[in-house]
């Protein structure tokens, strides 16, 4: 099992990172891609990263799932970039799992994705997604999960190891990340 993680200069710190460490507490393998050609990227606070990858010379079908973080890389970046559409439609045509939190949903709403389905984003971004926004923390419907917003990104994270593996798996990584024997 192997994910791809986009990351974009402005990527919401917690969401990506938070997501890529729960992941890989349950043995989920990640791998980063980036749009940048150097594969450094900044996120929204600063921290600089140096992805794994150069999206356009990833082979998708690598890859099981998906997870697009928000922040402000979703507007400057993500949301108009054809490789970004092109990588998204392949995973969504493919049948495989994607998973988008807080801004990222609205990748999904531009590609029509989310047209008929329950999701979830940060507040205001539901101007730009054709979709049944609820009032929820994560949704997750047939191959989507949608988290709200950074606040929410360790439950995300969880329900990602939850539709790729078990319950079991998830509510053990949650009793590790909470200090519960």
């Amino acid at each position: 099992m192997i994910g791809l993680v986009i990351l974009a200069n402005g990527f919401e710190d917690t969401e990506a990172l938070t997501t890529i460490d729960v992941l890989k507490r349950a043995k989920i393998d990640v791998t980063t891609a980036t749009i940048n050609e150097d594969l450094e990227v900044v996120s929204q606070y600063g921290h600089v990263i140096k992805a794994n990858a150069l999206l356009r010379k990833v082979n998708f079908n690598d890859f099981d799932f998906l997870v697009i973080p928000g922040g402000k890389a979703v507007y400057n970046h993500l949301l108009n970039n054809n490789e970004v559409h092109d990588c998204v439609m392949n995973f969504y045509n493919s049948k495989k799992l994607i998973a988008a939190i807080c801004a990222g949903p609205m990748v999904l709403g531009k590609l029509g994705i989310l047209k008929n389905l329950e999701y979830t984003c940060f507040p205001g971004c539901e101007d730009a997604i054709e979709g049944l926004k609820v009032d929820k923390n994560v949704v997750v419907t047939e191959m989507i999960i949608t988290g709200r917003s950074m606040y929410y990104s360790i439950e995300f994270a969880l329900e990602i190891v939850n539709k790729l593996l078990d319950n079991n798996t998830k509510d053990s990584i949650l009793k590790s990340i909470k200090g519960i024997a």
